[in-house]
C-alpha cells in the first residue's frame, strides 16, 4: 500500500538521516528549510502563548516584562556580534531596534521553555 509521510525535524538532526539514504527512496527529495524568525515573529512566539494562557485562566494571568523579551531576543539573535564598516562592532540590540535582527528559533524555544518551567 503506497504511503506518504511528513517528518519535521530540526536541521541539526537532519544530517543524521544519511544512514537511511540507501533504504528510503527520495529521502532528501523534498527538503524545506525554514528561515530564522524575524524579531516581530519572535515577539509573537513569546507573547502569544502567554496571552492565550491568560485568556484561558483569568484568575492566573501570566505576563512578561518587555525588557525580558528584549533580553531574550538579543541572546537568541543570529550572529550576536555584527561587524559593520571599518571593523566597528554593533550590538544585536541595534539590529533588533531597527527590525533587522533574525532570531534562532531552536534557541528561543529552549530559553522560553526553561523560563516557563
Amino acid at each position: 500500500m503506497p504511503a506518504s509521510f511528513l517528518v519535521s525535524i530540526r536541521e541539526d538532526a537532519y544530517t543524521k538521516l544519511d544512514r537511511f539514504k540507501g533504504r528510503i527512496p527520495n529521502l532528501f527529495g523534498n527538503y524545506v528549510h525554514l528561515d530564522h524568525l524575524t524579531a516581530t515573529a519572535a515577539r509573537t512566539a513569546i507573547q502569544g502563548p502567554l496571552n492565550r494562557w491568560s485568556a484561558r485562566n483569568p484568575g492566573q494571568p501570566v505576563t512578561i516584562e518587555p525588557a525580558l523579551v528584549d533580553a531574550v531576543l538579543i541572546k537568541c539573535a543570529t550572529g550576536r556580534v555584527l561587524l559593520e564598516g571599518r571593523g566597528a562592532v554593533s550590538s544585536p540590540y541595534r539590529a533588533l531596534l531597527e527590525g533587522h535582527a533574525q532570531i534562532e528559533a531552536p534557541y528561543l524555544q529552549l530559553v522560553m521553555t526553561r523560563l516557563w518551567e
